[in-house]
């Protein structure tokens, strides 16, 4: 029996590439929301030493205005940067929740063809099972005919 090939193929290969596409694009998102974590961390350690040294100007006895301004300044600065990140951050968690959805989608879309693909298999093993049987059924009954007393 010749095997039947699967008319669904191309299809299947074409939701595979599209699934793994959708597993770059989810990997990519996780790489810049990493970054942008990276640079949030780095920012409250700039923060933190920047809160030091407005502290140890304080301390130090005459406060200079023009330095505590600038220092001020560059603390205010740090805060709006943050910020920012913190919001670029919030936007890429929201578009990965939107890329693995789209993942589980492209998952479901090629998982189906598959199922497809294994039923259609299985059924072709049972039909030629069913064949086979049939034809050795065949056999039996001849050799019982031949065998037979008359």
């Amino acid at each position: 029996m010749v095997p039947s090939k699967f008319r669904l193929e191309p299809l299947l290969k074409i939701r595979r590439l599209k699934e793994d596409e959708a597993r770059r694009v989810v990997a990519e998102r996780l790489r810049e929301i990493r970054k942008a974590e990276e640079g949030i961390a780095a920012l409250d350690q700039q923060l933190l030493e920047a809160s030091a040294t407005m502290r140890s100007l304080v301390l130090a006895g005459r406060i200079v205005p023009q330095e505590a301004a600038r220092q001020r300044g560059y603390i205010g600065s740090l805060q709006g940067r943050r910020l920012s990140l913190a919001a670029q951050l919030a936007a890429l968690r929201q578009n990965l929740a939107a890329d693995r959805a789209a993942l589980a989608e492209a998952g479901k879309n090629r998982k189906i063809l598959e199922k497809l693909k294994e039923r259609q298999r299985q059924r072709r093993v049972r039909e030629q099972e069913l064949t086979e049987q049939r034809a050795t059924d065949e056999q039996g009954v001849v050799q019982y005919v031949r065998e037979r007393p008359s």
